[in-house]
């Protein structure tokens, strides 16, 4: 009788020894648990990618053959469209030889990213052909430049880069030469159009 209570005991103190031991190994395991974490938050800041005209005005206006288009009827000086900055436009009507019209026009990137120059469309006197049977082409008593105004020192160029901010300045003139002969003279009104555009990509 005593040696099955003895084993008795002994049966109960194994099986609690084995729920303190399994008892242990998860408070063990609780104990070594931990969570890691890491809250981070991104602000984006307003960006625009804007490449615009800006600040046009009339050059040489105190010479006595510079045109002033304002005070010819139907015509107007170098204006950029109230609606869209990216456009600009001129008219002007030349009388006599020595007669011309000169403005400047600043390009400006008025965003917060860089541009790069894609391309580079411009009209030349020489794309002209006569009008008509007998009459002289343009080239013959027309003159038409566009340059670069300091400290630019060159026109802009495809893959020229315009940071955010930076801008540059480009001078127009068309002129009525003076060195033509008589039978260079155009014999009818003509109208010339004269078109210039640059196409900025974003960088």
């Amino acid at each position: 009788m005593r040696r099955n209570s003895s084993f008795s005991k002994k049966r109960y103190l194994m099986v609690g020894l084995f729920i303190l031991v399994i008892a242990g190994i998860s408070i063990g395991y609780a104990a070594l648990q931990t969570t890691l974490t890491i809250n981070g938050t991104t602000k984006i800041k307003k960006t625009t990618f804007q490449v615009c005209f800006e600040n046009a005005r009339q050059l040489n206006t105190e010479d006595e053959h510079s045109i002033d288009p304002t005070a010819t009827q139907g015509d107007s000086g170098i204006a950029i469209n109230a609606n869209d900055c990216t456009k600009a436009s001129w008219s002007v009507t030349l009388n006599q030889p020595g007669d011309f019209y000169e403005f400047s026009i600043d390009v400006h990137n008025t965003g917060t990213l860089n541009a790069k120059l894609g391309n580079v469309a411009a009209t030349q006197v020489t794309d002209f052909a006569a009008p008509s049977e007998g009459e002289p082409k343009p080239s013959d008593y027309i003159g038409y430049s566009i340059t670069p105004v300091a400290p630019q020192t060159s026109l802009p160029a495809v893959n020229d880069l315009l940071n955010a901010g930076n801008k540059y300045t480009l001078k127009f003139k068309v002129w009525f030469k003076t060195d033509i002969d008589p039978e260079d003279l155009p014999r009818n009104p003509q109208t010339l159009n004269f078109d210039y555009a640059l196409t900025y990509n974003q960088v």
